[in-house]
């Protein structure tokens, strides 16, 4: 951190492990000696002058909210999420700048890193397809849930989410390929439409 403040860089992007801040899925206590540590971090960076930018969930997540109710597809997730979220707002009310997920549109391309959905569970491509745009839904409304959170709390607190570039190039300009890879360009910015405009 003394390095970066010496390259006369004044913010940085950090994240918390959720399972750092709670193990399980199920639970009402936080890991104090978890949050005691990002603390420390915090502190060190506000002391050199670096501002925080915090991304709260950075490709991953309790394991049993993978092997007990099979990732992100479940809407359940949403109500673990926001619990941790308001841990973590209310342990540092003096970061101004949070991030709900790293990239949340990878899971189109990386679904267990991201959604906790494991492509070996699945017989068949539809349903595996279905459940990642179901568990990336549910990520969309946590971050709706939790920008009403951080507002309630704290009026300064600014909330976003990053987002992959997912470019595509065309394998030709025959129509068929013209066609295909404007899908997969609105498939892959779908998520940036619900972040800036509020609405698929």
């Amino acid at each position: 951190m003394a390095l970066i403040s010496e390259l006369g860089i004044n913010s940085l992007r950090i994240s918390i492990a959720w399972s750092r801040i709670f193990t399980n899925e199920d639970e009402t206590t936080s890991n104090e000696q978890g949050l005691a540590f990002y603390k420390k971090v915090i502190d060190k960076l506000s002391l050199l002058s670096i501002e925080p930018v915090i991304t709260i969930s950075n490709y991953e997540m309790p394991v049993k909210l993978i092997t007990n109710y099979g990732g992100w597809k479940n809407r359940k997730l949403i109500n673990f999420y926001t619990n941790y979220v308001q841990t973590v707002l209310h342990a540092f009310p003096e970061v101004k700048y949070w991030l709900t997920f790293s990239q949340i549109n990878s899971g189109l391309t990386d679904p267990f890193s991201a959604l906790g959905l494991l492509r070996n569970d699945y017989a068949s491509k539809e349903l595996f397809q279905y459940d990642k745009f179901q568990a990336m839904h549910h990520q969309l409304v946590a971050t709706a849930k939790v920008k009403q959170i951080a507002q309630q709390m704290n009026s300064n607190v600014l909330i976003g989410a990053s987002v992959y570039d997912m470019t595509s190039y065309l394998k030709s300009l025959e129509s068929n390929d013209v066609l295909s890879n404007q899908e997969s360009i609105f498939i892959s910015d779908f998520c940036s439409d619900v972040l800036a405009r509020g609405k698929y």
